[in-house]
């Protein structure tokens, strides 16, 4: 029904003896919002887990990720927790996915409070955000007050965060000195350089790390000017290797760079982003009969991204509207192209010169469609 409330997201319950006056401190409300980045940053980290080779959320995952605080039950400040969903487009298949992560992160919150400092349980495997969002839970309480987190409903699983609690998450400040350099390694898009420092700013999934080049390694610094990006955005990505003295940090800064190794040109990023829109498409998209690009295609155009990338003319992808792709491109006065569709390629040599065209039907090949396109070879 439009306008009802949602059902209770989670059992969230500040107790102790200034919780017991009406309504909620103010100074406390920050816990609700902790408890609210601790259950989204497990719940990105699940996602990512579950799609190897992702390094990014897809559009609209955090933003759907709408807790909201509707009341305050009287006695210990109990604030009722609900998930809304907004009016953003999102997917109704989008939704389901994303709302089963979203309680996912929140069960999987309440078993590491449950089993913090138990003798057989598992020091905390999470990514450095979510280990850091999970730190912050319960930053305000005192010694004599705790958080009673869990499943809504009276019979399922909850967890209580305390002080003693939150210290197994809590690591103890290590001296500098005392700590020994690791080897690291960062991915990410080189935003900025400083010539006088000889260091550079690398912007990662978590934040920008800090990365300072090993001393008089003139060539490595004239690389990394070479593939910086000048507007923050437009670069290849790179994988950076050096020594931090704690990796555990949410994000690592490297000193003693000594390499930086190109991993993906922005051409083959352009191509990539090309491709994450045609399969953004839905069935209709171009009149009623047209359909989406057939999902057998991704994986094999993903894994000839980077060759398309290297031929050095512009490539364009076209969806067709029967579930195939074209890959179009044109060198001197011939225009190539190759049309996929399951495990199938027409190829198509047009040479706009001498008026020669060429065409094949044949069984797909990787091989065959790259050198189609590297020279015309059918």
């Amino acid at each position: 029904m439009e306008g009802a409330v949602p059902p209770p997201f989670a059992f969230f319950s500040l107790d102790g003896e200034r919780f017991k006056a009406v309504g909620m401190p103010a100074d406390s409300a920050r816990e609700v919002g902790y408890f609210r980045d601790a259950v989204l940053e497990i719940a990105r980290s699940l996602w990512l887990d579950q799609n190897p080779g992702r390094k990014k959320l897809p559009d609209g995952f955090s933003a759907a990720f709408d807790l909201r605080l509707t009341s305050v039950e009287p006695g210990s400040a109990r604030p009722h927790l609900v998930l809304h969903r907004g009016a953003d487009a999102i997917t109704d298949e989008h939704w389901d996915e994303w709302v089963t992560l979203y309680f996912a992160a929140r069960d999987e919150f309440t078993h590491l409070v449950q089993t913090a400092g138990e003798p057989e349980a598992p020091s905390p495997v999470l990514a450095n955000r979510a280990l850091q969002a999970v730190r912050r839970v319960g930053s305000s309480l005192s010694e004599s007050e705790e958080i009673v987190v869990g499943d809504p409903e009276p019979t399922g699983r909850r967890a209580t965060l305390n002080q003693a609690t939150r210290r197994v998450f809590v690591r103890p400040e290590v001296p500098t000195q005392l700590l020994e350099p690791t080897e690291w390694h960062l991915e990410g898009v080189v935003t900025e350089y400083d010539g006088v420092g000889q260091s550079f700013q690398l912007q990662t999934n978590y934040g920008v790390s800090k990365c300072v080049i090993e001393s008089f390694n003139v060539e490595l610094a004239n690389f990394v000017r070479d593939v910086l990006a000048l507007d923050g955005i437009t670069a290849p990505d790179v994988v950076v290797t050096g020594e931090t003295l704690d990796a555990k940090q949410s994000t690592i800064q490297l000193f003693n760079v000594s390499s930086v190794r190109l991993v993906r040109s922005v051409e083959e990023k352009l191509l990539s982003s090309r491709l994450d829109a045609l399969y953004a498409l839905e069935a209709g998209w171009d009149g009623p009969d047209s359909l989406p690009p057939s999902l057998a295609l991704r994986a094999p155009l993903e894994l000839a991204l980077s060759e398309l990338a290297a031929f050095g003319v512009p490539v364009d992808l076209m969806p067709t509207g029967d579930g195939a792709i074209k890959v179009e491109l044109k060198r001197g006065s011939v225009e190539l192209t190759a049309e996929l569709i399951d495990d199938e390629m027409t190829l198509i040599s047009d040479n706009l010169e001498t008026d020669e065209l060429r065409e094949a039907h044949l069984p797909y090949s990787r091989d065959g469609f790259l050198a189609f396109l590297r020279g015309g070879l059918m």
